[in-house]
């Protein structure tokens, strides 16, 4: 099972479980034939050698295809939440304790996005704020973050395609400015806050001295992306 654009092979998305593989291809201006094309024996072997062979046993023999979208490339932007919500660019929220927008502090402006390790309500949790970047030619992406957080309470952390790219589990007093090299693709950006990621019992980390300065809070402000242009 594989991806054609134009009727030359781009990918292959044949997977060895039961999870969903993910593709795109980058395309130019004009008209394009973009195909999703199953083929049964692409190397020809005989049917009777075929017979004879096992098949593994994750195998179907099915392809499904589901969630096709045309996207468009990711432009530069700044974001600094003088809009109030989440809707100036495409952010997704996911977990448990949901991200929102305060005025209790900023790093320029009046307002910057926030969570909080008590908007989780169970003992421990994950919750995040994410934006997918789509670029030919990457780019990169800075912004200004205040880790009032420390472990083994909470942590947080940037993550790029689901690796971790900084972490903070200590408590921060002033904005700390963090840079992010973008690389061409489809890239997806996480800012998290991971509660109790130990999993200690509830009676056990309440016996745990809170460090100075902790809030148990972090706040997110000034994000901007710059898109490499073409020379």
């Amino acid at each position: 099972f594989n991806l054609q654009v134009d009727g030359q092979f781009l990918r292959g998305l044949s997977t060895e479980d039961e999870t969903w593989a993910e593709g795109g291809a980058f395309l130019s201006s004009g008209l394009h034939t973009i195909s999703w094309r199953l083929e049964k024996n692409p190397g020809g072997a005989p049917e009777a050698a075929l017979e004879n062979l096992k098949p593994p046993a994750y195998r179907l023999g099915e392809a499904w295809l589901d969630n096709v979208a045309l996207l468009g490339a990711t432009p530069s932007f700044l974001e600094t939440w003088e809009s109030g919500d989440f809707t100036a660019n495409p952010w997704m929220l996911s977990g448990v304790g949901d991200w929102r927008i305060t005025d209790s502090d900023a790093f320029e402006g009046a307002n910057s996005a926030t969570i909080k390790s008590d908007d989780i309500e169970a003992n421990s949790g994950i919750s995040e704020l994410s934006i997918d970047i789509i670029t030919e030619q990457g780019g990169t992406l800075t912004f200004r973050i205040l880790p009032s957080v420390s472990g083994p309470f909470e942590e947080g952390n940037v993550m790029l395609d689901g690796i971790v790219v900084a972490s903070y589990s200590s408590p921060m007093s002033d904005w700390i400015a963090q840079e992010i090299a973008i690389q061409p693709g489809k890239r997806k950006v996480t800012f998290q806050l991971n509660k109790n990621s130990g999993g200690i019992g509830a009676e056990q980390i309440g016996f745990i001295p809170s460090p100075a300065g902790r809030k148990g809070q972090m706040w997110l402000d000034r994000i901007q992306f710059l898109a490499t242009v073409e020379p």
